[in-house]
């Protein structure tokens, strides 16, 4: 049965069984606080118009803190088409996503920056990000920070992670990341699929800056400029 959701630490975490209890997110999270989700069936997300969890709005702050653990589930047919910034699952990603699978994701940003199938985001100046033992597969589109996994990558790690997509976007596009920042760390990370970008764009990452890169491989992508 599901916990009560008043209940948020790492010990008692919100427990996702079905596409409700994915719904339900929304309602839990508020600013400056701390979650922890953790998913105990697959889920299908078909027919839901998905908005992202954290997108600063309707004040311009982001310190919602997410711990996501997929628990080795799956999350399939995600759909998310927006006009404003971070189309994504999570919007601005702080905290962590670990040990999920996103199968046959749509995210469309319509005259946009900063897209990504996981997170628009990943990291702020001041709160960092973990993505690790995650996958995802499907189309992501947007104006331009493009990336599979994420857009921007302002701070943190994204470790043994997979993407088998399409990535559009006019400009920095990438199949993991689109535009890493600042010192972060990319490690382990595998990307196949095509990317369509007028510019800075890579297999793993697009505009790249200051960044760790260790065991990457982009398989048979194809880069079209």
């Amino acid at each position: 049965r599901q916990r009560q959701m008043c209940i948020r630490d790492s010990d008692n975490p919100y427990l996702i069984s079905n596409r409700n209890h994915m719904r339900n997110m929304m309602s839990v999270v508020e600013l400056d606080k701390t979650y922890y989700f953790e998913m105990t069936n697959d889920v299908d997300m078909t027919g839901i118009d998905w908005k992202p969890l954290n997108t600063g709005e309707p004040v311009d702050r982001f310190d919602i803190k997410i711990h996501f653990d997929g628990k080795g589930h799956t999350i399939r047919n995600l759909h998310c088409e927006i006009s404003s910034r971070y189309a994504s699952f999570f919007g601005v990603m702080n905290g962590s996503c670990r040990n999920v699978r996103f199968e046959n994701a749509e995210v469309i940003g319509y005259g946009s920056s900063c897209t990504g199938i996981v997170a628009g985001y990943l990291g702020t100046n001041a709160l960092e990000c973990l993505i690790e033992n995650v996958y995802v597969s499907g189309t992501v589109s947007g104006i331009q920070q493009v990336g599979g996994i994420g857009g921007i990558f302002a701070k943190g790690t994204v470790r043994n992670c997979y993407a088998d997509v399409k990535v559009i976007g006019s400009s920095r596009a990438g199949g993991i990341v689109a535009e890493p920042r600042n010192a972060v760390v990319v490690e382990n990370c595998f990307a196949t699929g095509t990317l369509y970008s007028t510019g800075n764009a890579g297999g793993i990452a697009g505009g790249l800056n200051a960044v760790s890169y260790t065991h990457l491989r982009a398989h048979e992508t194809s880069l079209h400029l």
